[in-house]
């Protein structure tokens, strides 16, 4: 009876402490690695934390290799956002001729097409700092043109 009532206090017990960290977390001085709170843990989407949402749809699905075009061009936005801080930003094939973005906790939606819309720019500088060979800067590819953008908002509070 004893040892029941033992093991029923150690169980209580990390229970209580297991809640504990789950609702407040664990922090050890300046160390960046630590324990987070459950709701900072959990990160929220379109819906709830409001955003942006753009569709791409490619004007031109005869071209040669058009497959492998998508496939470029999504992994081209994934990049591009997750260098810009927007990790959490979600890039997809909607049917077969559309790519949908949604970045979600984001102000403002012309920053987002700046970056999406921004051609990349090669450079070669040598040791002085003087451009030697630059890039020629392509346009938007054609064959890709964004339809929409909006601008969600959160509708559920938390």
């Amino acid at each position: 009876m004893k040892k029941s009532l033992i093991k029923l206090g150690i169980v209580a017990l990390l229970i209580v402490v297991a809640a504990f960290l789950a609702l407040n977390g664990l922090h050890f001085g300046d160390n960046p690695k630590y324990l987070k709170p459950v709701g900072d843990a959990i990160s929220l989407g379109l819906d709830l934390k409001g955003g942006v949402s753009t569709e791409y749809r490619a004007t031109d699905t005869s071209m040669e290799n058009y497959a492998v075009l998508m496939d470029n061009t999504i992994g081209a936005l994934r990049n591009r956002l997750t260098s810009a801080g927007f990790t959490e930003a979600t890039v997809a094939t909607q049917g077969s001729d559309r790519i949908l973005v949604e970045i979600p906790d984001v102000e403002d939606p012309e920053e987002v097409a700046r970056i999406i819309g921004t051609p990349a720019h090669l450079e070669f500088i040598d040791p002085n700092g003087e451009v030697v060979i630059e890039g020629r800067r392509p346009a938007r590819p054609m064959w890709i043109t964004p339809m929409t953008t909006a601008r969600s908002s959160a509708w559920a509070s938390v």
